[in-house]
């Protein structure tokens, strides 16, 4: 048996023995990987100009936003974005009305 429960911008489907969410989560994680990575260009160019101008705010404002954009990033890399996942996997799920919060698995 087949149940689905639909929420905003996503659904889910319980199945025997397996859950299938269907949403935008893996093109929201290229698109924030993208972001971040303009933004870690960026900062590496203002570190470069600094290297050329002497500007300390150049130095700065690259560090901070090259490194805060580097630690996004490598955060993204380790996130999953699974569709489907075996019911034995799961340990709990968390639903606030109208989205999903989190789910957890025994990994």
């Amino acid at each position: 048996m087949i149940q689905t429960f639909k929420f905003n911008k996503a659904e889910i489907s319980f199945e025997n023995d397996k859950i299938i969410i269907s949403d935008d989560a893996k093109q929201q994680l290229r698109r924030t990987q993208f972001t971040s990575a303009i933004w870690v260009f960026y900062g590496t160019l203002s570190i470069l100009r600094y290297m050329n101008t002497g500007d300390q705010f150049l130095l700065w404002s690259g560090l901070i936003i090259g490194l805060g954009h580097l630690v996004i990033f490598i955060m993204i890399l380790f996130r999953s974005t699974q569709n489907e996942i075996p019911i034995n996997e799961i340990k709990s799920i968390k639903v606030k009305k109208g989205s999903i919060i989190q789910v957890s698995t025994y990994d």
